[in-house]
């Protein structure tokens, strides 16, 4: 059991800090939109300058709970008008989406972030390479 405490406190402070390496690109940024914002991990770097978009109404709930700024919307759709952002940051998205799918949400992306905009993109490593002889 002590192992299995470690490696989720492991996890966390990864993740901890990948997201404060994340957000020392942003931070130069006026105003930044997390999309696929979860539970507001990313959103803690700063809570006035970050908005965040999630389509899963329960992780909103808990940001909300937060008082962290935050809107029930798609990757697809974003209810922002064109050139709204500085910075975007996507984490943990664009991974389950199909080809084409991630093409739009790019696209989508793309049209609210200011020209010169600073966007960080963040996916996981899902792929181990299995060798039999």
């Amino acid at each position: 059991m002590k192992q299995f405490f470690k490696k989720i406190y492991r996890f966390n402070l990864q993740n901890f800090l990948i997201n404060k390496k994340a957000y020392s690109y942003l931070k130069s940024s006026k105003n930044i939109l997390d999309v696929g914002c979860g539970t507001g991990e990313f959103i803690k770097n700063n809570p006035q300058k970050i908005i965040g978009i999630d389509t899963n109404k329960d992780t909103l709930k808990t940001c909300k709970q937060k008082k962290f700024k935050v809107k029930t919307a798609s990757v697809f759709k974003l209810p922002f008008k064109a050139n709204s952002f500085t910075g975007i940051h996507c984490s943990h998205v664009i991974e389950h989406l199909q080809p084409e799918k991630a093409y739009q949400a790019l696209k989508e992306i793309s049209r609210v972030l200011k020209p010169k905009g600073i966007f960080v993109l963040r996916a996981p490593i899902l792929c181990q390479v299995f060798m039999t002889i």
